[in-house]
Order: structure tokens, then sequence, then C-alpha cells
């Protein structure tokens, strides 16, 4: 199974988001991220096997997490095809070192992505030129949960299925 380390973006900023990168970026140049999947990337591992699955998902389920405030900040391409805002605030804390263990169990062969934490807003379809990118707008509100999430890819795009939340964290739907 694809998985990854995020904390989903509440649910007004998110709309806020979703707008904004509907109206930036025309559909035939790139794809919107609903706004019910728009999260804070902090670590991607890809495909892991189902034992170490389930060891990941009990040291996110043993971990504390306190809401951290953040604000989006400058858009950039983050890999081939993703179009981000970086998410500023959330470095400016010492992370826990169970976090940082978690952030770790990244494998090498993903460590070629970009390690600043990002919400993903789009995607440039196939064969597409990237734009130049307009300013995005400038949202602040609190990351209220850390999730490891599985990703499932389809034609349509990805859809995100919650696995384990860190303790602490307040539970959305």
């Amino acid at each position: 199974m694809r998985l990854f380390l995020g904390c989903p973006i509440p649910p007004d900023p998110a709309r806020m988001l979703e707008a904004w990168a509907s109206s930036a970026f025309p559909q035939n140049v790139a794809r919107t991220v609903a706004a019910i999947n728009l999260h804070v990337t902090l670590a991607f591992y890809g495909e892991v096997e189902t034992e170490p699955a389930e060891a990941m998902i009990a040291k996110v389920t043993a971990l504390r997490w306190n809401p951290k405030p953040v604000r989006t900040g400058v858009p950039r391409y983050f890999g081939r095809n993703a179009i981000g805002l970086d998410v500023e605030g959330l470095l400016d804390d010492p992370w826990p070192s169970e976090l940082i263990e978690l952030w770790r169990l990244q494998p090498q062969s993903e460590r070629h992505r970009d390690p600043r934490p990002h919400v993903t807003v789009a995607r440039l379809r196939p064969k597409a030129a990237r734009p130049t990118l307009p300013t995005g707008p400038t949202l602040k509100f609190a990351l209220a949960e850390l999730v490891l999430f599985e990703s499932r890819l389809s034609t349509e795009g990805s859809t995100y299925f919650p696995l384990a939340r860190a303790g602490g964290a307040t539970h959305h739907e």
C-alpha cells in the first residue's frame, strides 16, 4: 500500500485553496485537488508492505499531537507535476523524537522529494507546459490532526484513506 504522513487542512481554508487553484489553473493545464483531499504532506513512504505498515500505524497512534498554527506560503512545483504551496510554521518548534523517527522511515528511494511541508493544490496534466505560478493566498489555520494515510491511485486522481491518527488529535470527518 502507498503511505504518507500528513495533516488534513480544515474545511474552510481547504475550500479557499481549492477555489484559488481552480481559478489559477485552467482545466486543460492542471487537475485541481478537491478540498476534501487537501493536506500538508510531512513524509511520503511510497509502497509499504503489511508488517512495516502495521508498525507505522502503532507509532502514529502512540504519538502525541497538539494543533500547530501554520500559514500558506510561496507557490512552487513539487516533483514532476505537483503544484503546491509551502506551509510555514510546522518547523518553527522542534519536532518530538517520535515524529523525527517517523519522518526518517521514508525509504531512500523517496528522499529525492522536496522535504518542505507543503500542500499540493493541483497536478499538471500529461504533456502540459509548466505555467508561471501566480501569487498564492496567505491563509492562517491550525493543523489539528497528524494522520497516516493510504493513497489509492485511479484515473481521476488519488483517494486518501486514514489508517491512523496521532493520539490527542481532534478527529474530523
